[in-house]
């Protein structure tokens, strides 16, 4: 909802490029309701339509319908207050009924969410918009695992649609509600006065040192072997300063991105890149007991055999998801291995005595057994 608000208005420049804070994001759910993904979706719909500071396309729509949309003045209903350029939302409760399919559709999709200052359509069917000024789309939408090929397909995964995309996947209710006994609905009027705030803002966003170093860290620390087919982890960093821009948007109107900014977008990006790569190889998350080998032979490696929990998550770079990754750290702790303790400001993971005793111990049969040949 707020890259949506965001639009072109702001901006963060970074050496030769520029980045604006709009993102593709895919609700996904293994089952048809039981996820009740619905329910946020029409929630945030609802309050962009009230804020209506940008175009949305909503309902069944196909590819020459959005383009003819985002060749038109937009103008706000309350007070006529015209907003330029081609900046919308792509909104879909289920992207099985919503995009007529269009051979061109995902090629165009793709391309659209790097902004555009000017857009050429060299489509002959559509010569009535020959282009499109200031391009900049944000796509929200959701699917059922059975129908996310109706857009992303084998195509969109090779060709980069997907490997843009955050997608946030679930197979489970993660909260039982018959809703009768729910709570008052609250009056969503503080969320809207906050999401009007956030329209109205412009110009540049900056880091400041601090998350200039907290990005560049992780950044140095990918490695060529840790790309796959997928194509997401040259994109990742990308999306990564676009959500951090967001995060920073959400929590003032100083256009700073901090420290705290950075590692949020992080923590929340990584986690998402297994869904990416499962969509696009078929390869799922690696199994507790792997996780956990990993993150011990990490830990021995460490100097005094501590490193920081944010700093070990990282390190295996779209191949846990975050309750995967937690689920590890309490089993870990369950059998006495690592501990959890603050050092230096920092959350951090160290290696217990009885589990360096065992490693030590592993070492000494292995030696053996390469001594006896």
């Amino acid at each position: 909802m707020i890259a949506a608000v965001l639009r072109d208005n702001v901006k963060l420049e970074l050496g030769l490029q520029t980045i604006y804070p709009n993102v593709y994001i895919l609700l996904l759910s293994k089952a048809s309701s039981n996820t009740r993904k619905g329910t946020p979706l029409k929630m945030g719909l609802k309050l962009l339509q009230k804020v209506d500071a940008t175009r949305i396309f909503s309902g069944r729509k196909s590819f020459q319908g959005i383009l003819k949309g985002l060749a038109e003045v937009y103008t706000r209903k309350s007070d006529g207050k015209v907003f330029a350029g081609a900046s919308a939302l792509l909104y879909s409760e289920e992207l099985s009924s919503s995009f007529v399919q269009d051979q061109q559709l995902v090629d165009t999709i793709t391309d659209w969410f790097d902004y555009h200052s000017r857009w050429d359509n060299t489509l002959s069917a559509m010569d009535s918009v020959r282009g499109l000024e200031n391009v900049c789309i944000t796509m929200l939408s959701a699917a059922n695992e059975a129908n996310v090929d109706s857009l992303y397909d084998r195509r969109a995964a090779k060709g980069g649609l997907l490997a843009r995309t955050l997608v946030v996947a679930e197979s489970k209710r993660r909260h039982k509600d018959s809703l009768m006994f729910a709570p008052k609905r609250a009056d969503d009027n503080e969320l809207f006065m906050r999401l009007k705030e956030i329209s109205q803002l412009k110009g540049d966003f900056t880091l400041d040192e601090d998350a200039k170093v907290e990005y560049d860290k992780w950044y140095m620390s990918v490695e060529d072997e840790d790309f796959t087919d997928s194509g997401v982890e040259g994109r990742i960093g990308t999306i990564i300063l676009k959500v951090a821009m967001i995060y920073s948007a959400a929590e003032r109107v100083d256009k700073i991105i901090t420290k705290k900014n950075i590692r949020a977008a992080l923590d929340d990006c990584l986690g998402l890149m297994i869904n990416t790569r499962k969509l696009s190889t078929g390869r799922g998350t690696a199994p507790t007991a792997e996780i956990n080998a990993k993150i011990m032979r990490s830990l021995f490696e460490a100097k005094d055999h501590t490193l920081g929990v944010q700093a070990v998550m990282r390190a295996l770079l779209g191949e846990v998801t975050k309750e995967s990754f937690d689920l590890a750290i309490e089993t870990l702790q369950a059998s006495a291995l690592v501990v959890v303790v603050p050092v230096e400001n920092e959350v951090c993971l160290v290696l217990q005595p009885i589990a360096l005793e065992m490693y030590e111990k592993a070492k000494e049969k292995l030696a053996r057994k390469k001594a006896r040949g």
